[in-house]
C-alpha cells in the first residue's frame, strides 16, 4: 500500500501488479520560502493567524498525556460535525497508546487549543510528516494554512530536508484514453466524485504550498482483481463495513 516509483520494479519482478492509488505531497524545508510575488497568500495567510491571537506549540511525546482530555475534546467536535468514524489504516486514530507516543503540534487561540495534528518523525531529521489533524468546528478560517506554515519554518530551522503532506486519493491520472480500466476509472471518479470526497479541493490545499508530487501505488499477486483489492482497502480505511456505509 502506498509504493513509491523507485521500488516498482521489485515488485514486479516478485510477479506482482501494481495499481495508481494517487500522489504523495511533500515540501523540500531548504528550498521552501515566503519571499516573493508567488508566495503572497501565503504570507498573507500567516499574518492573519496572527492577527488573530493563534500560536503554535510542538509538544513533544512525553508532554501529550496531560493534554489527552483536550485532544480527545478537539476530535469528538471535528468528528461529530463531519459525521465520519475514525480511520485506523491509511490514517492515526486517536488511541491513547499511538497518539501520546509521537510529538503533536497545537494550534491555540489565546490559550484555547483550537487544532491539533499530530507528527511522525525520526532521529535522522530528513522527513517529518503530518498523521492525524483535528479541527474545532468554530476555529477560525485558514487555520491549516497558519498550522503548515509554522511547521514549515520551524522545521527548516532544525535542519530537517523534507515535510510530507501525504497523499492525494486518485490524483495524477493520465487523461489520455489510452490506458488501463482502472486509470480511467481513477480519473473519471477524480474528475466528478467530489459528492463523496473532496478529491480536487484536497489536492488544491496541498499544492499551494508548492511540494513536490510524486505517484503512489498499491500491488496486488496476480490474477488477484485490483479493483477488488480496492475495495478490501476501502474497508479497511473506513474502520470496517460499517464505517464505508456510514459515510
Amino acid at each position: 500500500y502506498e509504493v513509491g516509483p523507485d521500488t516498482l520494479a521489485l515488485y514486479a519482478d516478485a510477479g506482482l501488479t501494481a495499481v495508481r492509488l494517487g500522489e504523495y505531497a511533500r515540501v523540500h524545508l531548504p528550498d521552501f520560502s515566503l519571499e516573493g510575488s508567488k508566495r503572497a497568500a501565503l504570507r498573507t495567510a500567516l499574518r492573519k493567524g496572527e492577527r488573530l491571537g493563534l500560536s503554535v506549540e510542538i509538544v513533544p511525546a512525553s508532554g501529550v498525556p496531560a493534554l489527552l482530555e483536550d485532544l480527545q475534546d478537539v476530535s469528538a467536535a471535528w468528528l461529530a460535525h463531519h459525521k465520519v468514524r475514525e480511520k485506523r489504516f491509511s490514517l492515526g486514530a486517536l488511541d491513547p497508546d499511538y497518539v501520546c507516543g509521537q510529538p503533536v503540534a497545537l494550534v491555540r487561540e489565546g490559550s484555547r487549543i483550537v487544532a491539533f495534528a499530530t507528527l511522525l518523525a525520526t532521529d535522522l531529521s530528513h522527513q517529518v510528516s503530518v498523521d492525524l489533524m483535528r479541527v474545532r468546528p468554530d476555529a477560525p478560517n485558514g487555520i491549516m494554512d497558519f498550522l503548515f506554515l509554522e511547521l514549515f519554518l520551524h522545521f527548516k530551522a532544525q535542519g530537517v530536508e523534507w515535510f510530507g503532506l501525504g497523499m492525494a486519493p486518485l490524483a495524477g491520472f493520465p487523461e489520455s484514453g489510452a490506458t488501463s480500466i482502472w486509470n480511467r476509472v481513477g480519473r473519471t471518479v477524480y474528475d466528478h466524485g467530489e459528492r463523496f470526497y473532496h478529491f480536487r479541493g484536497l489536492r488544491g490545499f496541498k499544492d499551494k504550498f508548492g511540494p513536490q508530487w510524486q505517484p503512489r501505488y498499491m500491488v496486488v499477486s496476480g490474477g488477484i482483481n485490483p479493483l477488488l483489492a480496492l475495495a478490501d482497502v476501502t474497508v479497511l480505511i473506513g474502520g470496517g463495513v460499517r464505517g464505508v456505509l456510514s459515510k
